[in-house]
């Protein structure tokens, strides 16, 4: 049974929440309903699977990269870049998000 159906949709937005996957390649993971996000909107199943996304192809397609790299050098120095980098990245990039604010986007 479907419930309310998103607009100009003929998926009800259960459905569409139900079918939101991780934006890793090769990740695959359904987005759970609370799950991270980058500056940019794009969407991950977990901190792991951005950092590896970011160091993949995600620094270079995301629209706020240059942002997000000003930012790391600003909070946390090179010294900090070098020795917690994944966790600087992760700290100035990534936002909790959920399913509901997934879809306003």
């Amino acid at each position: 049974q479907h419930h309310a159906r998103a607009f100009g949709s003929r998926r009800c937005l259960a459905c569409a929440r139900r079918e939101m996957l991780c934006s890793k390649p090769r990740c695959g993971k359904t987005l759970p309903a609370s799950h991270w996000a980058c500056r940019c909107g794009t969407a991950y199943c977990s901190e792991a699977c951005f950092v590896g996304a970011w160091n993949a192809v995600h620094a270079k397609e995301c629209s706020e990269a240059a942002a997000i790299k000003q930012d790391m050098v600003e909070k946390g120095g090179a010294q900090a870049l070098l020795k917690k980098g994944s966790k600087l990245l992760v700290s100035v990039a990534l936002r909790k998000a959920t399913a509901a604010s997934a879809e306003a986007e």
